[in-house]
């Protein structure tokens, strides 16, 4: 007698489930809104459920409740799109759920981590090598800079004394005279006389397209 109850109260159990049982279903669409075939999907029912959409259809039959279902295309046992979306079940009917896959990236990028190694040897010596020629361009550079400010650098006053020494022997001078007398280029007594103008010791007068030149 009581194995018999047990047996119909499993039944009416059995029964009463399936009197809410409801259909989830659905068609599954690439990121082109194009039904996209072949995606293995997968529903967390007790147990789980799971098939793969030959055609790009689905349909699962299940209790009322709250569900996840899960979509992969998978190509070479890698994922390559998936979609995951929630549905609640509250009675029995047909549930529509329609799927769109995007592409994932996750397990390409942990695949290629384990599969491709990095000589980080290989990596550093050019880098180095770049390292180094960079110091060397700007050793170079600095040297330049450094012989052209030579030349442009303010001179000692031992230097600058023949000059003033001239301007003083013959009261005034125009640059054209001291060119005659020093051997120097013309940008570099024109240096020479600005040096000497900013150190107040001599004052330039515009005459003509020249300078005549004064002792202060």
């Amino acid at each position: 007698m009581q194995r018999k109850i047990i047996i119909w109260t499993f039944l009416m159990m059995v029964c009463a489930q399936l009197a809410w049982a409801a259909m989830i279903h659905g068609t599954i669409y690439d990121s082109n809104l194009e039904v996209l075939p072949d995606v293995l999907v997968e529903i967390d029912t007790k147990p789980r459920q799971q098939l793969i959409a030959k055609d790009g259809t689905y349909a699962f039959n299940v209790p009322v409740g709250n569900y996840s279902i899960k979509a992969q295309r998978k190509t070479d046992n890698v994922t390559v799109a998936s979609d995951v979306d929630y549905i609640e079940v509250v009675q029995e009917g047909d549930y529509v759920l329609d799927m769109i896959l995007f592409p994932d990236f996750s397990e390409v990028e942990d695949i290629l981590a384990q599969d491709i190694e990095v000589d980080l040897d290989v990596l550093e010596e050019p880098s180095r090598a770049g390292v180094y020629i960079l110091i060397a361009a700007l050793i170079i550079i600095a040297f330049f800079i450094y012989l052209k400010w030579r030349q442009r650098a303010p001179k000692e006053e031992s230097e600058l004394q023949p000059y003033i020494d001239y301007i003083k022997k013959h009261k005034r001078v125009t640059q054209k005279e001291m060119r005659k007398e020093f051997p120097d280029s013309e940008a570099k007594i024109s240096l020479i006389l600005t040096e000497l103008e900013e150190k107040g010791i001599v004052k330039k007068i515009k005459k003509g397209r020249g300078n005549v030149i004064l002792l202060k």
